[in-house]
């Protein structure tokens, strides 16, 4: 097992210990939950407070890993099928910016 489904099934098993679900069922509303934690962060950026930056960020990565996890997404061989799409994408994506 790698260590980033290590981190998964860490965050699963703390998320049911504390009553709470995340399934297919609820996907939409954990995600918007992933959004709202960015969204702090954009906030704490506008502020200067790194620290804070930081933890919002951390919170929307800890909230995205329970929820891919929770949907059985396999992390590790999704996040190398991206890698590998990426890596053959133009500068930009062909984009301006």
């Amino acid at each position: 097992m790698t260590e980033i489904n290590e981190w998964v099934l860490k965050i699963m098993r703390e998320r049911k210990r504390h009553g709470f679900d995340t399934s297919w069922s609820n996907l939409p509303v954990k995600t918007m939950l992933v959004i709202t934690e960015l969204g702090r962060a954009v906030d704490a950026h506008r502020e200067e407070d790194k620290p804070l930056v930081y933890h919002e960020l951390t919170d929307a990565l800890v909230r995205l890993l329970d929820l891919i996890g929770s949907i059985d997404m396999n992390t590790e061989n999704w996040l190398k099928t991206a890698l590998d799409e990426w890596v053959t994408r133009p500068y930009k994506h062909g984009k301006q910016y």
